[in-house]
């Protein structure tokens, strides 16, 4: 009972949150930004595949691509 009273004060700023989360998902399809990231990737694929020769991997290029896309977007 003591916990759920307690939440209901970060609740107070959920609608925020939603709202911005469905803004930023309505931009990101319309300028089509995951195009945009993965045309970015490409093109910082050449010098990363420089430093860290994928030839050995075991891994399938569609495979390294996604991690490369994951690594870009989160750092």
């Amino acid at each position: 009972m003591g916990m759920g009273i307690f939440s209901i004060a970060p609740m107070k700023y959920m609608p925020a949150v939603i709202f911005a989360a469905t803004l930023g998902t309505i931009v990101g399809l319309t300028i089509h930004l995951g195009k945009i990231l993965n045309h970015g990737v490409l093109l910082m694929q050449r010098p990363i595949t420089r430093m860290i020769p994928t030839e050995n991997l075991s891994i399938s290029r569609d495979e390294f691509m996604s991690l490369i896309v994951t690594a870009t977007v989160l750092f």
